[in-house]
């Protein structure tokens, strides 16, 4: 592992809720009440695991001492996969244009063209 650069945060000098807090105002300041920092932990970890990352290296990352903590990350991440794999089967399925396999024809003009003269 390179040394030259870690994105983790240290809080080593906070007790444990006061990252939380401290970040709380500030998504309040910036207007952003939905947001908390365990979303960004949370997405951290997905994203981790979207890019293949072990459970035991979730684990080492995050600080999480129990592998179940780090498999929810992982099946969070799998869902996500499965899901965009479902989207673009269906995608590709209907090829976004004219189908493959037209169900009616129809003989009428297009309305357009059936519009009254008035």
């Amino acid at each position: 592992m390179s040394s030259r650069f870690s994105p983790r945060v240290s809080t080593s000098h906070l007790p444990p809720p006061a990252f939380g807090n401290w970040f709380r105002e500030r998504c309040n300041e910036a207007g952003l009440t939905q947001c908390a920092a365990h979303g960004l932990r949370k997405a951290a970890a997905v994203r981790h695991a979207l890019n293949g990352a072990t459970a035991p290296e979730l684990m080492a990352w995050f600080g999480w001492k129990t592998i179940g903590e780090a498999q929810r990350y992982i099946e969070e991440a799998n869902r996500i996969k499965l899901a965009e794999s479902a989207g673009e089967k269906i995608i590709s399925g209907t090829g976004i244009g004219k189908p493959t396999n037209q169900f009616a024809k129809n003989k009428r003009k297009p309305l357009k063209s059936r519009r009254s003269k008035s």
